[in-house]
């Protein structure tokens, strides 16, 4: 077994305390709870950031205001007994999960980390925190026995991770090594070209995560890593430690193995997968190449910067002229090279790429540029129809800024030069020509400077050919008056979803009117502009537009129980939140009907337009598949892998892995794949279907794509018909 010795613990306290930066709660594809009237707190893992599970004994970061009169970092409350003791009283400020005190890391006014205590109920737990001056905050964390959660070296969850290297060489002596380094253009650790060195030599990561002590240890030795695997770059890989961390409360470590068959892949995702229970957060390595005998040299750009989407000429010597023999990666991302000779290259510049060097590989071997290429910062992505074609000539805006971009022939797009930070992007269906309109989408990206951000999931519209009703008195919708005007109930019905009021609400729309019209569209194929939350799906998805609308008081939402979810049970009831670009959960029920024919609301649920859904949580897997070229050999780098609401990017060795996809036992499934090539084309394949397996790894058959060939049928975009009906009923059945 590898050394565990005492720099692992001093790694771990610096990213764990001191790193540990006061920051907004971002909660991955994770339903967000809104907590009722009062002090609120919101608890996530302080590794992964995502608001998903957390395991008795990891570590937690709780986010709020007021939860503590001062800024503290803990120490060990009794230096004579072996390990470190937390204390559960830190500057006054507590902390109880179901009733029992939790250990403390550090404390401030908007952060505290602590750890969840050891006999913890799975489920879902309270959480109250006490600072020194009263204030009390409410929450709740959902408990698992198993959550593992990578800690990353900037804090964020994503990434390079907070580990190292142990390389041993073919004699058996060992050398530690680091896996990141520091981009100042990117402002952040990223990851570190591993050489894998020469045969003999093996090369292991030392990774330290949260989580995962409570799996099961068959031969009680303190190493589980009979139930606990790592996929690298695809290839599962069983560790050879996995278990606690014995010199620090809450951590966790992992030994693991690169494969040398990963040599040359560039970046590829690394996750941590306990058996039954759920995947980590996705971090990133890489793993660099062999030079070769006569590598080719890179002396020059054409161009200062580079934008996503555009032309870059590279010059130097050594090059193939034959394009498909030469392999260009900007910033670990493949671009597309479009002329060849042997002293340039015109490539396209690669869509996710961010600023770095430019490698090139050859027959004779590969290359890397001494000077980083700098990228401009923009933010790209693809805009279609929930039928998957492609819609052209929609503006895509960021409104505060005047930046404003067009979909190709393809859909795609690019806001070129956007400031870093969180960015208001206005997809404007409505400037696609066609009755009835697309509606107008809001997303919220997060830019990373000096990269192109492109978001990772086509943004699906869907045409607004439902049902409707003229909504709304007239009168002011902030009128506190207890008298209402009750007008003849409202009833909408497409298909067999329904939105039914009492009695014609107050209404506000957002251009300030008082009264309008309002249409339910079921979502064809189920498809929305923003990913699902980890293991809930719905194929009765409806969209109320205009969105944004206000109705006082709500609507009953009806939804056909299309997943055939069990009769009498409670389901959850979701609504896209505009302002902060994610689903919500909303603090009303549904329930499936007693004959299992329908999922019902309580009658006032519905009380802002926009996205809704209602769904039980299903058991999920963690699906791993490659796409590679039509050579059936080169892999396929950011390609896009979607199933029932979540995405993922391949990674360099043409790699994804989709989390948390809620399945049933033995079902069949099938991924969708697509892949936007620098170019600015869109090429599209289905895999063939695969068995899911129910708390484990779901492998998908290698999917080649398809040469240059974009596989979709023709574009159907054309007018349709709807009807509006004022104070009554409407039923409009839709035909596909």
């Amino acid at each position: 077994m590898l050394d565990r010795g005492a720099g692992l613990v001093i790694l771990a306290v610096t990213i764990i305390l001191i790193g540990s930066q006061i920051r907004a709660v971002e909660a991955g594809s994770s339903p967000i709870y809104f907590q009722g009237a009062g002090q609120a707190v919101s608890s996530i893992s302080a590794a992964s950031f995502e608001s998903t599970e957390v395991a008795p004994e990891s570590i937690v970061a709780a986010f709020g205001t007021s939860l503590a009169t001062q800024t503290v970092v803990a120490t060990d409350v009794d230096p004579a007994t072996p390990g470190i003791q937390l204390p559960t009283d830190l500057g006054g400020t507590t902390v109880e999960i179901n009733g029992r005190r939790a250990g403390l890391f550090f404390i401030s006014p908007n952060q505290v980390n602590y750890v969840v205590p050891l006999a913890t109920e799975e489920g879902t737990a309270s959480v109250v925190v006490k600072a020194g001056n009263g204030t009390v905050s409410n929450g709740t964390i959902e408990v698992q026995r198993i959550a593992p959660a990578v800690f990353t070296a900037n804090s964020n969850g994503g990434g390079v991770p907070a580990a190292f290297l142990v390389r041993v060489k073919s004699d058996g002596s060992q050398i530690y090594e680091d896996l990141m380094q520091f981009n100042a253009a990117l402002g952040q650790f990223v990851p570190k070209p591993i050489s894998l060195g020469p045969v003999g030599e093996r090369v292991f990561i030392v990774l330290f995560l949260t989580g995962i002590r409570r799996a099961d240890d068959p031969n009680q030795d303190g190493n589980r890593n009979e139930n606990v695997r790592v996929l690298v770059g695809g290839s599962e890989i069983v560790p050879i430690f996995a278990g606690s961390q014995p010199d620090f409360i809450g951590l966790d470590q992992v030994n693991v193995e690169i494969p040398r068959s990963l040599i040359g892949r560039g970046v590829v995702d690394l996750v941590v997968v306990a058996t039954d229970f759920s995947a980590s957060n996705l971090v990133t390595i890489e793993i660099a190449g062999t030079q070769g005998i006569s590598p080719p040299l890179i002396s020059s750009f054409g161009s200062q910067t580079a934008l996503a989407g555009e032309e870059l000429v590279i010059n130097g010597a050594g090059f193939s002229p034959v394009i498909t023999e030469n392999l260009v990666k900007i910033g670990g991302v493949d671009a597309e090279v479009m002329e060849a000779t042997g002293n340039q290259l015109k490539v396209s510049v690669p869509f996710g790429a961010g600023t770095g060097t430019v490698q090139i590989r050859t027959l004779g071997g590969e290359s890397e540029s001494q000077q980083l290429l700098p990228v401009r910062t923009s933010i790209s992505g693809l805009v279609e129809n929930t039928l998957r074609q492609p819609m052209t000539g929609v503006t895509v805006r960021i409104p505060d800024l005047g930046i404003t971009a067009t979909t190709n022939i393809e859909g795609a797009f690019v806001l070129p030069d956007v400031p870093p930070g969180v960015q208001l992007v206005e997809v404007m269906g409505s400037s696609f020509q066609t009755n009835p309109p697309f509606p107008n989408v809001a997303l919220k990206i997060a830019a990373q400077t000096s990269r192109d951000n492109q978001i990772s999931r086509p943004i699906a519209l869907q045409q607004a050919t439902g049902s409707g009703a003229g909504v709304g008195s007239g009168g002011s919708f902030n009128d506190e008056s207890s008298i209402l005007q009750q007008g003849p109930a409202v009833s909408i019905q497409t298909g067999n979803f329904k939105l039914e009021f009492q009695y014609n609400p107050k209404v506000l729309f957002p251009s300030g009117a008082t009264n309008g019209n309002i249409f339910l569209t079921p979502l064809l194929n189920a498809r929305t502009p923003i990913n699902l939350p980890y293991r809930y799906f719905s194929s009765s998805i409806v969209q109320i537009t205009p969105f944004n609308v206000q109705f006082d008081p709500g609507g009953r939402l009806v939804f056909p129980n299309l997943d055939n979810f069990p009769a009498g049970q409670a389901a959850a009831l979701f609504r896209y939140d505009s302002s902060i670009g994610r689903f919500v959960l909303e603090p009303v029920s549904a329930r499936v009907s007693d004959d299992g024919l329908r999922i019902e609301t309580e009658p006032t649920s519905m009380r802002v337009s926009n996205f809704y859904f209602a769904a039980v949580a299903r058991k999920s897997t963690t699906i791993v598949g490659r796409v590679l070229k039509n050579d059936g050999v080169t892999p396929v780098t950011r390609a896009l892998a979607r199933f029932r609401g979540q995405e993922a990017f391949t990674d360099g060795n043409g790699t994804f892995i989709l989390r948390y996809v809620p399945v049933r036992p033995n079902e069949s499934i099938s991924i969708e794949i697509s892949y936007l090539w620098p170019s600015g084309r869109v090429d599209k394949i289905d895999s063939s279907e695969f068995t899911a397996v129910v708390g484990g790894i779901s492998r998908m058959p290698d999917v080649i794509l398809p040469y240059r060939v974009t596989n979709r049928p023709p574009s159907l975009n054309v007018p349709g018909n709807r009807s509006v009906m004022i104070g009554n009923s409407l039923s409009f059945d839709i035909t596909a």
